[in-house]
């Protein structure tokens, strides 16, 4: 989660660097719009069954990597996030002209210290000892409801989310 939320941040103060466009940029990435059209299953008709018509062929094609347990169009996504990511991280850090207190030498500094697992270490739970004492001070259910909901704001998880949502089929009731 730790990771996510890092390349999440990354990925937040990149989008408002001016760095440097990237080759083919404004151009479909995947298919000649967006969208891979090799993947569809055309023996199939879309009313009988929409998903084996837009997704069939790659269905029955795609082979798992060893460390997946799923792969989709998000996946893939991510996996480009992070290799373009880490190409402008990469930039970044081989850059000696970068402004102080710009957001580029802001970032390459948060990167840097992320990767600074020396430091980490040494750090041990210091860090974490205002939380595990927010858990340890948990002594009754509006305690515990408390720590839920901080969950969300600290970092952590709690074992009950909740969202609102529309209910299909009625579209004028949420739950």
């Amino acid at each position: 989660m730790k990771r996510s939320l890092l390349v999440l941040a990354i990925a937040g103060v990149v989008a408002t660097l001016p760095v440097l466009a990237a080759p083919g940029e404004g151009k479909a990435q995947i298919g000649t719009f967006g969208i891979d059209l090799t993947a569809r299953d055309l023996s199939v008709k879309p009313g009988d069954d929409f998903n084996r018509y837009a997704s069939g062929h790659w269905i029955d094609t795609y082979q798992l990597k060893d460390y997946e347990t799923n792969y989709g169009s998000f996946n893939e996504l991510r996996d480009r996030a992070e290799v373009q990511t880490r190409a402008i991280m990469d930039d970044l850090l081989a850059r000696k002209d970068l402004a102080p207190g710009s957001n580029a030498q802001k970032l390459r500094d948060y990167y840097v210290s992320f990767m600074d697992r020396a430091t980490r270490d040494a750090a041990g739970l210091r860090p974490l000892q205002p939380v595990l004492a927010r858990i340890a001070a948990i002594d009754s259910k509006p305690a515990l409801i408390a720590a839920f909901g901080h969950a969300g704001i600290d970092g952590t998880s709690a074992p009950f989310g909740f969202y609102g949502s529309i209910a299909i089929p009625v579209e004028t009731v949420h739950v």
